[in-house]
């Protein structure tokens, strides 16, 4: 049975529609195979998935957009973003997946023996330790929030107002930190800051060594908030923003989500970000560009969410490098080359994630121990 003809008995399938002429000719395609019914039970898996706002309408866009406009004759692109998933809307887009190969073929290449996420064992967040360290002592917090006004840990040099702090949160988790005047600074994994215990009277300084976080500042008009990272400065009073300076990421991505932020440079160049816009700064060259965006895809994560709209794979795999604990090896060139859109709970094994970017690209993605293998 060729792709096509698959493609439209399982969409008919999940609608209940199947004349009984056409429930026969899919039953006697599953009767051939015990793989094919596999195939057909993963397919239906990854849709009632979608529908349950696990994942949403994950796919190569570049791929489906060509799909969709040979089938519709379409002579210009329109939105295509799924962000409630219908039962028809989800075996609909399941279709134009299937249709394409991009589903199947990664299906049919499982039937030739190769080892797949499914044969190993699955792997969930890392849960990496979190460590608390000030003057030459460090503790492991084994709690999702620390206050620095909590002195239980480390207790406080009653000498030293500037004494400061530094936490450290390993791949595969998050942290929440509540600062001397009530801020709030999310942690995303891999993350590491400094702040001092106590703020002096002029201003609130805090060190942003790599990583990722998410500040919530209480607003103090006397005491302007300072966050130091990778050469550069973020100026506030009171606001709520996302900071994104891991190593492995050629910019330095600034996302104001309320207030005011003004961002200067490794250049010294001043910019000032209004709500929706986004500061990236090149870490090789200082060059900063301005733009607006939607502020929700680059402070998802405080919500235990992957979401990625036009994302290459490269930069959607150094986030599950980094929230698995694992590497990633290409086998192929795939850099520009597929573009995805759609949304992933973090709390899903990896085994589903690769399944999934299986299921939607020409790509084999194979674990061995901890190393991703991606290849054709």
């Amino acid at each position: 049975m060729n792709r096509e003809r698959l493609a439209y008995l399982l969409l008919m399938h999940r609608l209940h529609r199947l004349s009984d002429d056409e429930a026969g000719e899919l039953r006697r395609w599953l009767d051939e195979s015990p793989r094919h019914e596999a195939w057909m039970k993963k397919a239906l898996d990854a849709e009632r998935m979608a529908r349950s706002r696990r994942v949403s309408g994950l796919f190569d866009e570049e791929r489906a957009w060509q799909r969709l406009a040979v089938r519709m004759k379409a002579s210009r692109r329109r939105s295509f973003v799924a962000r409630r998933w219908t039962a028809v809307a989800a075996a609909v887009s399941l279709l134009l997946l299937l249709g394409g190969g991009y589903w199947l073929s990664g299906l049919y290449r499982n039937a030739a023996g190769r080892t797949t996420v499914a044969d190993v064992p699955e792997i969930y967040a890392a849960k990496g330790d979190i460590t608390l360290s000030c003057n030459g002592l460090e503790k492991a917090l084994d709690s999702k929030e620390y206050a620095v006004t909590d002195t239980n840990l480390i207790p406080a040099n009653a000498q030293a107002a500037d004494e400061m702090l530094t936490i450290s949160v390993a791949r595969g988790n998050s942290f929440r930190v509540i600062l001397d005047d009530s801020t709030e600074v999310c942690l995303n994994s891999d993350t590491k800051i400094s702040f001092p215990r106590r703020f002096d009277d002029k201003s609130r300084d805090v060190t942003l060594w790599y990583g990722e976080a998410y500040f919530r500042v209480t607003r103090q008009e006397a005491r302007p908030f300072l966050v130091h990272v990778q050469g550069s400065t973020i100026k506030v009073l009171g606001t709520t923003f996302n900071v994104n300076a891991y190593a492995d990421e050629r910019q330095l991505a600034t996302t104001l989500v309320e207030g005011s932020v003004a961002f200067r440079s490794r250049n010294n160049r001043d910019f000032l970000l209004e709500p929706g816009m986004q500061s990236r700064m090149d870490l090789q060259t200082g060059d900063t560009q301005i733009e607006h965006v939607d502020t929700s895809l680059y402070t998802s994560w405080i919500k235990g969410r992957f979401i990625f709209q036009s994302m290459d794979l490269t930069a959607i795999m150094r986030q599950i490098e980094r929230w698995y604990d694992v590497t990633a090896d290409y086998r192929t060139e795939v850099t520009d080359q597929y573009h995805f859109r759609g949304m992933i709970d973090r709390d899903l094994s990896l085994q589903q994630v690769l399944d999934i970017l299986e299921q939607v690209t020409d790509l084999t993605f194979t674990l061995d121990e901890r190393t991703i293998i991606i290849s054709k």
